[in-house]
């Protein structure tokens, strides 16, 4: 339906990060999402992004000792995956 694309660009972008569709090295095609942690505390697209993370729904919690510039690290975009 071409819905789902779409989704996660206003997902990304409600948290001042950014999607990226290109070709794979591979062949086929390629979609990088970045999301900035901090960002949905100063846009109110971002706010339920922020409560999620903080119940722990998205797996790791902010603030949790863990990678670093991993998820969890205020101010730093998570690298695409």
């Amino acid at each position: 339906t071409g819905l789902g694309l779409d989704i996660v660009r206003r997902v990304a972008e409600s948290t001042g990060g950014d999607v990226r569709v290109g070709r794979s090295v591979l062949g086929g095609t390629e979609v990088r999402m970045w999301l900035v942690l901090d960002g949905g505390r100063r846009r109110s697209g971002g706010r339920r992004v922020d409560r999620l993370m903080r119940r722990g729904r998205w797996g790791r919690r902010p603030g949790k000792p863990g990678r670093p510039g991993g998820p969890g690290e205020a101010g730093r975009a998570v690298p695409p995956v």
